[in-house]
């Protein structure tokens, strides 16, 4: 599926460049206008090995940090294991907020970064930024 987008898209910038910019007359064949497409992407002066690597590191933290509801009658976390006490399935707890934010949302979500904390989205936000900026 990705080469049938990348063959499109490659057959359509051609088209585009040979209509607007050489002009029927002037234009390269498809081949040459492959070859020199493939090298520009290969020698993207725009990619570096720190961006790259940044990348995966921001994909790899937003991967770790994600807003989960609590399983029913949850009441606490432990080690990473819930403890499932509560008679109400689904029991609402106070945002614990972010340093000297403090939230009074009632919520049942947390991170699963960090389990022990009941956290709306807004705070979930707050939190993932709070936890990036420490790790850099």
């Amino acid at each position: 599926m990705l080469h049938f987008l990348f063959v499109i898209s490659e057959v359509n910038s051609f088209l585009v460049w040979r209509g607007f910019i050489w002009g029927y007359n002037k234009a390269p064949t498809d081949l040459d206008f492959h070859q020199a497409l493939l090298q520009e992407l290969i020698d993207n002066p725009m990619l570096s090995e720190e961006e790259e690597n940044n990348a995966f590191s921001l994909w790899r933290q937003k991967s770790e940090h994600q807003l989960l509801t609590s399983p029913p009658h949850a009441k606490s976390f432990n080690e990473q294991k819930c403890k499932c006490t509560t008679k109400i399935p689904y029991q609402q707890y106070n945002c614990r907020g972010i340093s000297d934010y403090k939230c009074c949302k009632r919520v049942h979500t947390y991170c699963s970064f960090s389990v022990e904390e009941w956290l709306c989205r807004d705070c979930h936000v707050l939190h993932f930024k709070h936890c990036r900026e420490n790790i850099n």
